[in-house]
């Protein structure tokens, strides 16, 4: 990999930058993290997620040594070195370097880790946060289940996503692009790293949180969606209302707004993006790459 990193106050080139072996991030998962986008230096939603990532450090008892304003500065300055018109940026805290013991107080100095690279994922994807064609893609229910809030909260963007690549896994060797879990009430839950939502007639439903990632692109589709004139409302969802729904997209931060034409080999809607979902995506689009956003059609 090309381009400056941030690691524990220092701004060096990414093919220099190491962490301990002995670091409880590498050694047992124990840290946190946040996913961002930039565009040229404008970084979408920045401050709520350097919150989010310090309501993340105070449930776990991750002490950050920086206070939040010094942190956006540093994840600012390594945007700005790495000078990318498209920047996916990766903000990492981990317990830091100590004995390996599962006790944290083995890790007394936790590290501080800003990455940012380009969005162009190598070889193209789904995904890749920067393409601008649109496709519907196709996922399935995964077996893998989400970790429930009664075992890790769900609102923790902590560092281990096992649950998550199993469920990926499920997808690949599927040969479709996405998966789905379940939590263990058999309710939907979210992507294996996107939040999703339904669309039936005008109204745009999502899963509460509570077994979900509070995630940043999630609220401001909820503040899009309401802007433009649907009801937007948080309530339980099951695989039938997956399969009965107009219209299903993903979001993300990284992947923006993804529509979803099947799941589970059932086609949703006509299998095409919806126009729900490509009026929702344009205006989330517009705000997470800084441009202008499209007004609200007068009704």
């Amino acid at each position: 990999m090309e381009g400056i990193v941030y690691v524990n106050g220092e701004y060096i080139p990414a093919n220099e930058a190491s962490v301990s072996v002995f670091d409880h991030g590498f050694l047992y998962g124990d840290g946190i993290f946040e996913s961002m986008v930039s565009t040229g230096d404008f970084i979408f939603r920045l401050e709520d997620h350097i919150d989010r990532l310090y309501r993340s450090a105070a449930a776990l008892r991750l002490p950050i040594p920086l206070d939040k304003e010094t942190l956006a500065d540093a994840v600012r300055e390594t945007v700005r070195r790495n000078d990318l018109s498209h920047g996916y940026i990766r903000l990492l805290i981990s317990r830091g370097p100590g004995y390996p013991s599962l006790d944290p107080r083995a890790a007394p100095a936790p590290s501080v880790i800003i990455l940012v690279h380009s969005r162009d994922i190598p070889g193209g994807g789904a995904n890749d946060g920067v393409r601008p064609e649109v496709r519907a893609i196709e996922v399935i229910l995964a077996a893998t289940r989400r970790t429930p809030s009664e075992c890790l909260d769900a609102r923790i963007k902590a560092c281990n996503y096992l649950n998550h690549i199993m469920a990926r896994m499920e997808a690949i060797e599927a040969g479709v692009d996405d998966a789905v879990l379940l939590d263990i009430e058999g309710n939907v839950a979210e992507a294996t790293a996107a939040n999703l939502f339904v669309v039936r007639g005008s109204v745009v439903s999502t899963p509460p949180v509570g077994n979900v990632l509070e995630g940043i692109t999630r609220s401001v589709v909820m503040e899009v969606a309401g802007e433009l004139g649907y009801r937007v409302e948080e309530r339980d969802l099951t695989p039938y209302d997956l399969y009965t729904s107009d219209e299903i997209f993903l979001a993300s931060t990284f992947g923006g707004i993804t529509p979803v034409g099947k799941v589970t080999g059932r086609v949703i809607g006509d299998g095409r993006p919806g126009p729900i979902t490509m009026q929702v995506r344009e205006r989330v689009h517009a705000l997470r790459d800084n441009q202008s956003v499209p007004a609200v059609a007068a009704t």
